[in-house]
């Protein structure tokens, strides 16, 4: 009986988790993200956002949901539409400054990597 009492606020805890999660998830479908994806004035890094958000709302729809909830499958295919979104405005130009950015920040970590590796060789005495 302790552990059922000590277990209520939990219960009530995670029960208002779930109907903040039903109130986004029934948003999810014609809500902010997916003005998001339709709006032609969003940035890339907008709609990059939108498909991260559509994708964390998706993993948890289908792990408190289910695959076939139609809040789910809403998601789901909001998901998909703002990929697509995504994918259309992607230029090679776009692509080309974001391997760019990629690159240059690869190279920055390997400098830093470098630099201690030296800089622990240099402490170590001769042989």
């Amino acid at each position: 009986m302790q552990l059922v009492r000590a277990m209520a606020p939990r219960r009530r805890d995670l029960c208002a988790r779930v109907g903040v999660l039903e109130d986004v998830l029934e948003s999810a479908g014609d809500g902010p993200g997916s003005a998001t994806y339709d709006d032609n004035g969003a940035t890339l890094d907008d709609l990059r956002e939108a498909v991260a958000t559509f994708e964390e709302i998706e993993r948890i729809a289908r792990r408190v949901y289910g695959g076939a909830h139609p809040l789910a499958v809403g998601v789901e295919y909001n998901l998909r539409e703002a990929r697509a979104a995504l994918r259309a405005r992607e230029t090679p130009e776009a692509l080309a400054q974001d391997a760019f950015r990629t690159a240059r920040a690869k190279l920055a970590q390997e400098r830093a990597e470098l630099a201690q590796t030296l800089a622990d060789a240099s402490e170590r005495p001769p042989k």
